[in-house]
């Protein structure tokens, strides 16, 4: 133990492993580690994501992270046995693999940005004390955006006054909405008089459209032929 907890300092000092991955738990791995397979480590990162995305598919027990981990588990070792076997490297299966990834993260990484834009937008709301309180919205005003915006709609019932209590709140939440997003479109139409925007219409308009399958929504189900 002594000599595995040396190596870790020489290699910490080289810069070759990160800090927490120093200490060493009860099992001899690194806190940052989760299990290790013959020479391959398994971030304890992973394993934390796969607990917190998927522990609600199991009932409620004592070792609730137990039985989440095994199945786990196995998935680390068939990747294991394909990298024994050489597949990591095997063309074409490699390249088709780090092409799909790449699809991937370039999805994740356009999730990241939109989660990011959605909390500077909301700091900005904040800022400038842009808020719509549903309770402060009359019942004419309610009222008014049920008849031009809901009713009529299948399932929606006559008339305001004929919805049932959780309906009318959604319809005044709605309504509250409605409204910040008008005071919003007319600021954005100002802000944009101020702003130098350039837009790639070529790119815009050649975004190809998903390969789409199940149920479609009206006006997407593919032309057949007569």
């Amino acid at each position: 133990m002594r000599i595995v907890r040396w190596l870790l300092v020489v290699a910490a000092v080289a810069g070759v492993v990160r800090a927490e991955e120093l200490e060493l738990t009860e099992s001899g791995l690194p806190v940052g580690v989760v299990a290790r397979i013959d020479d391959w480590s398994i971030p304890a990162e992973w394993f934390k994501h796969e607990f917190r995305s998927t522990f609600y598919r199991y009932p409620p027990s004592d070792v609730l992270r137990e039985s989440v981990f095994e199945p786990f588990l196995k998935r680390m070792v068939l990747a294991a046995k394909a990298r024994e076997m050489g597949l990591d490297q095997r063309e074409p299966l490699r390249s088709e693999r780090l092409e799909k990834l790449a699809e991937r993260r370039a999805f994740m990484e356009y999730q990241l940005a939109m989660a990011e834009i959605q909390m500077l937008n909301e700091a900005l709301l904040k800022e400038l004390g842009l808020a719509e309180d549903p309770e402060e919205l009359s019942e004419k005003d309610v009222k008014t955006f049920f008849d031009d915006h809901l009713k009529g709609l299948p399932g929606v019932p006559a008339s305001f006054d004929l919805a049932p209590d959780s309906a009318r709140a959604m319809v005044r939440q709605q309504a509250a909405q409605a409204r910040l997003e008008g005071k919003l479109d007319a600021m954005i139409r100002s802000w944009r008089e101020t702003m130098t925007i350039e837009v790639n219409e070529g790119v815009v308009r050649s975004v190809p459209m998903p390969n789409l399958q199940g149920d479609l929504p009206p006006g997407y189900q593919p032309k057949t032929s007569d």
